[in-house]
Formats: structure tokens, sequence, C-alpha cells
């Protein structure tokens, strides 16, 4: 084994080598893994020396004096190391490989650099099985604009995006990694020549000033060669690498990509226009370009789908989308479209209703459509009765909810609890880099990434927990309220009682308690004592801008503060339900809902649900045997691998738990 790796093995007990999966100019990379609690956690580790031999061999072409050379190249690694605090600033960001720590160590002439990161696939290995199709291309684009958005609001360059430094997560998200030769803009003047050759913007190449519009250039320039069959503008038989360099240089005219869209050709090409001012003047208008572009292909199939009267099926789920059950009305399907795109998560629900109504009166005002229309989604009922039967068509009536498409679930600000999973009244909480929950041997602690899990203290048997600022506040075997200080671990009991349905809201903490159960208390920490809320008695609540959301006797009321009105939501035969800013999750029996957060629409998203958990615009959800995910930016439904057994679940960035029949915690990779 590596000497480096020995040395690094020695301070980071517990981790072990697995394989060498890379190396380059800069140094090479190891799967290393950490065991725990049966299971192994993997990360990837770059090891760096410096100076590399490449820079010594310079260097002493340079220099006669060894202690010249050894000064130049301590301070050559002490600039490299200064640059990994700027992945420190990048941590959390769904769409940046997670940098999970580094260690320093003297090798005599200079230092050796470990730099320990989320272990993922990278888009090579991807590409070497299989291309990407059309809009995973557009989608790889999407993400790692949302990338650079945060770099370059930190003011961070990366440099160097090429194939090799994206990645990809499970859920098949692709994230920017390696920012070994990326720059703080300001720090230092921009015109070192440096990157990837062909990647690089023309402007790096003249030896010029440049910005963070090259990152734009690279891009794009990867987009180009994903969708023109691996090859950079120019590319072919006989044409070496400094010719197309040069016609890139000059400002050459850069053909279209064969067999791809021109709204596709048009925006890639602006990216790598050979003048920065040309280009998209910021990742997020390069992302929307991208993002329009998707929306064009969905809308050219969906048209082209039109063109006949097929049987749709919604992939085997057995339900039809409403898109699908208007079959035959391309014009209509892209009105509801537009309009669903113009809704801003249920915040325009007005104009979604005035909209629907003036559809409505078009409809009146043309009979001979509808009934042609009629005509023609009879043959299809009909088609559908012969081929599946009745119960098919019950699904149909079921899935045509008049319902926008929800794109974002947006959680409820300053509040510590992430999981939606209240009916089994176990939480995990989240702070943007750890993971909290309660467990049978005490409050764990762990990396978002599934990582250095460390238990904060021995109090066993925790329900329920939740984070506000630096402390933590659960409830203990079913009693008592104690808070506990993450950075020192200091427990103290606040309130002896029978609390649960521990819950932060606004900063504040409510609870409901036995033997009053049922009524929501607000915790008055200056005199530790319990405030009764409203005279309701509840069986579940959340609380958002002072209305109490409750579920009573099955159904759902609201409930305002200020002005000590209740108002009935019109929902029946609720079992459980959770709270986000815009929108309100609940069964019915096993049936899992979506709704706007009045309750004017509503939308079935799973059935066989058992419990379930929310963070961002996923949803998760155990069945009898499984766990599973639905997206509701597309509503996929998909099934999440890997998980034995479930009986509860959590959720949080990165990572979801959960804790099986055999009384054990599992871990997936959550989005």
């Amino acid at each position: 084994m590596d000497e480096r790796l020995k040395y690094y093995f020695d301070i980071n007990q517990g981790y072990k080598l697995e394989e060498e999966i890379g190396s380059g100019g800069y140094g090479r990379v190891y799967k290393i893994y950490k065991e725990t609690l049966g299971k192994k956690y993997y990360s990837a580790l770059k090891v760096v020396s410096m100076p590399t031999n490449e820079m010594l061999h310079e260097l002493r072409g340079e220099y006669n004096s060894e202690e010249e050379i050894k000064r130049i190249a301590y301070e050559t690694a002490d600039n490299f190391i200064s640059e990994i605090e700027i992945l420190f600033t990048l941590r959390g960001n769904s769409y940046i490989v997670n940098y999970e720590g580094h260690d320093v160590q003297d090798n005599g002439l200079g230092k050796n650099i470990f730099i320990r990161m989320e272990y993922l696939k990278s888009l090579r290995d991807r590409l070497k099985a299989s291309t990407l199709s059309l809009d995973e291309t557009l989608y790889l684009g999407e993400c790692i604009c949302r990338a650079l958005e945060t770099c370059h609001l930190k003011g961070i360059i990366h440099r160097d995006i090429k194939e090799s430094n994206i990645f990809i997560s499970e859920d098949n998200t692709f994230k920017l990694g390696d920012f070994g030769i990326s720059k703080k803009a300001g720090s230092f003047t921009l015109n070192t020549r440096i990157g990837t050759s062909l990647y690089k913007a023309p402007e790096i190449d003249k030896g010029v000033s440049y910005d963070y519009r090259v990152d734009i250039y690279s891009l794009g320039m990867v987009l180009y060669k994903l969708l023109n069959n691996g090859k950079f503008p120019f590319e072919g038989t006989g044409v070496v690498r400094e010719e197309i360099v040069g016609k890139i240089i000059r400002g050459d005219i850069i053909p279209n990509i064969p067999g791809v869209p021109d709204k596709i050709n048009k925006a890639i090409l602006k990216a790598i226009s050979n003048k920065p001012e040309d280009r998209w003047q910021s990742a997020a208008e390069f992302r929307q370009a991208l993002m329009n572009c998707r929306e064009y292909i969905k809308r050219d199939k969906e048209d082209a789908k039109t063109d006949h009267i097929p049987i749709y099926s919604n992939r085997g789920r057995g339900n039809f989308s409403d898109a699908q059950a208007e079959a035959g009305n391309s014009k209509e399907a892209r009105e509801k479209e537009e309009l669903t795109k113009t809704s801003k998560v249920f915040k325009n629900i007005d104009k979604i209703k005035e909209l629907e109504e003036e559809k409505g009166q078009r409809q009146e005002e043309s009979k001979n459509i509808r009934r042609q229309r009629a005509i023609m989604i009879g043959l299809i009922l009909l088609a559908v009765l012969a081929v599946y039967g009745v119960g098919s068509y019950i699904k149909i009536l079921q899935s045509r909810h008049k319902v926008s498409q929800i794109v974002s679930l947006i959680p409820l600000e300053n509040s510590g609890n992430i999981s939606g999973n209240y009916s089994t009244y176990s939480t995990a909480s989240f702070d943007g880099e750890y993971l909290y929950f309660p467990t049978a041997k005490g409050i764990l602690k762990m990396k978002k990434n599934q990582t250095e899990p460390a238990l904060l203290n021995e109090d066993k048997d925790g329900n329920e927990m939740s984070l506000l600022h630096d402390t933590i506040y659960y409830t203990h075997n079913g009693k008592d309220l104690y808070s506990l200080k993450k950075g020192t671990g200091e427990t103290q009991r606040l309130y002896e009682g029978k609390v649960y349905n521990l819950r932060i809201f606004d900063s504040k903490i409510y609870f409901m308690e036995e033997p009053k159960a049922g009524y929501v208390y607000e915790f008055d920490a200056a005199n530790k004592k319990p405030v009764n809320v409203f005279n309701e008695k509840v069986d579940s609540f959340f609380i958002n801008d002072g209305i109490i959301y409750y579920l009573q006797d099955y159904k759902l009321f609201e409930y305002d503060i200020s002005k000590k009105e209740k108002k009935d939501l019109g929902k029946q035969g609720i079992t459980s339900f959770s709270l986000y800013e815009n929108a309100l999750l609940f069964k019915r029996d096993e049936e899992l809902y979506i709704s706007d957060i009045d309750c004017t629409y509503e939308r079935l998203i799973a059935k066989g649900v058992k419990s379930y958990t929310g963070y961002g615009s996923w949803i998760y959800y155990l069945t009898s045997s499984e766990v599973r995910s639905i997206s509701l930016k597309n509503m996929q439904d998909s099934t999440v691998k890997g998980v034995s057994k479930p009986l509860i679940i959590n959720a949080a960035p990165g990572s979801g738990v959960v804790f099986n029949e055999d009384g054990k915690y599992e871990f997936f990779v959550a989005n």
C-alpha cells in the first residue's frame, strides 16, 4: 500500500481502502469506506502531493538552490490548501460534490494533501456504458448551471468543466466536482492559462483577463460534444487538435449539431460564442434557456402523440393523467400546460379558476368540436373497457381532478421538523450539514451523506425531536421535554409531563400533553410551563403564519389565532396530514393526496401508503414491502432500492433513514 495511504488510515481510524479509481497530473483518487452498524459507507479520497514530479522537474531547471526549491514547493502547497477552503463554502449544495474533510502531511519537500469527498459515479464512466438522451443532456446542463449559480454567487470560478469533472448521484442528479484549479474571482488577476484545452474559452488561450463566463462556455462545449456524438466543433478525420483550437480562437462560425432541433442548437451555440458578451450572461440565464428547451421537447412529443387516437397508459401505474384523458386536442393540452407553468405552486388559484371558466365558455361555443371529442373519448373508453375492464375506467375518473401540477414543495420556514411522518411521531431534523434523529441508544448525529455517525447523548428511547438554532428539543420515552446543545452535548430537562406531538414553528415550541390529550400548548421557556393556544381538541396539528391547521375527527380545519376564527376546510376521512408552506399532504386510509393550502384542489398521488415523509419537491412513502419516491416536478413514482422490511421513514436533503422490522436503521440516498 502507498505510504501516504498508510498515514491517512492511521489518523483516520475505521476507514479502509476499497480500490484506486483514478489518477491524473494532480494526484490519485481512491474509493474508501467506513463500516458502521454492519453497513459500508463509501467516500472518494483524493491524494495530492505538492510539488508534483512535473513541478519539481521545472523548479530544478530554474533554481540551483535546494532551499529555494523547497520554499517555493511549500508555498505552492499552502496555496493549494487555501483553495480547499472553497469547498467548505460550497457544502450542502445538491448539485456540487459534497466535501467531507481534509488532512495534510509534511513530506519533507512539500506536503501530501488528502481530500475526502462523497463517492459518486463519474459521467465519463456512465458514457462508457451508454450515451445520454437529448433530455438527459439538457438536464445535465440544468444541474451544472445550478451548481455554477452557487459558485458564481460566492465569487468562485471553476475553470475546468469537462465530462470527467461531472458526477452522477444515485437519483441521477448531475453534480459538479473537482475544484482543484478553481479560484476566487478577485483574489488574483484572472489571466492564468489553465484548464483543459478544447473546453477552454477563447479568452483564456488569448491570455487576456476573463471572468465567470468562461464556465458558461466550458459547459456549453460539454453539451455540444455530448450531442455531437462525442466530437468537438470542426472535429473530423484528419483534423488535428491545434486546427480546432485555431478555428475557435479566430471565431470561425461553429456549425450546428446535426439532428438537434434549432431551438437547442441556438441555446448551446450562444453559450460557446467567441466573445463573452455574446454568451448567456449568467448561469441562471443559461439554465432557463435549457429548461425552455426541455419543455419544447416535451410539448413536441405530446403533440406527436395527439396526431392519432391511442390508448394511453401511465407507465404501468394504471392511472390516466389529465393530459392523457384529454387526448386528441393538442391546443388545449398546451393551454393547460401554460396554465400549469404560470401557477406558482397554487399561488394563482383564482387565475386558474378564471382561465378554466374561459375554457368552459370556449367549449360551450364549440359544440360540434365537443361532440367530436366526446365520440373520440368514447371510443377510447370502449377500447379500455374491452382490454382492461371496468376497473380501468374507474381509475380514469379518479385521476381527472382539476388540479394544477405542483412544481415544488417548500418546507416551513424556521421549522426544525423536516419529516412529514407525524403519524408515527418519529421526526428527523437537519441543520444544513448534519442529520439528527432519535434512536434506541440516544440522539444520533450524522452527516447528510451518512458518514461520521456519533451519539450526542445516551438518553435512550427518545420519541420525538426537533431543532431550533443550536438546540435540539426532544421527548424521552413518551414523556418530559428535554433540550440538548449540539455543540457541548449539555442536556437539560425543561418540563415534566407526558408530552407528545412536539413541533417548532416560527421559533416557538408547541406540543400536546396528557392527561389533557388533544389540546395544543405553546411552551413558555422563561417560566417553563405550557400555555393553552386555543380551546379545541385536535388529533394532530401544524402552525404557519398564525394559522393552526389541525385534524379533528378525521376532518381538516384551520384556526386563525389572532381572529379566533375556525374554518372547515372541507376534507373528510383524513387519517393523517402534513403541512408545507404552500401545500397539504394527507392520507385517506392508504391513499396519499396533495392539495393547495386552502383545499381548493386535491390530487391522488399514491396508493397503498403506510407512512410517508416529505422534503422539498420529493415525497417518500412506505408500502407493505418497499420504499418509494414521488417527484412532484413530474409526478414520477419509483422504487428506492436497497431497503428491506420498512416500518418508519424519515428524510432530509441527501439522506433518508428507515427503521425496519428487525429494529435496525437503514439509510438511503435522498434528493
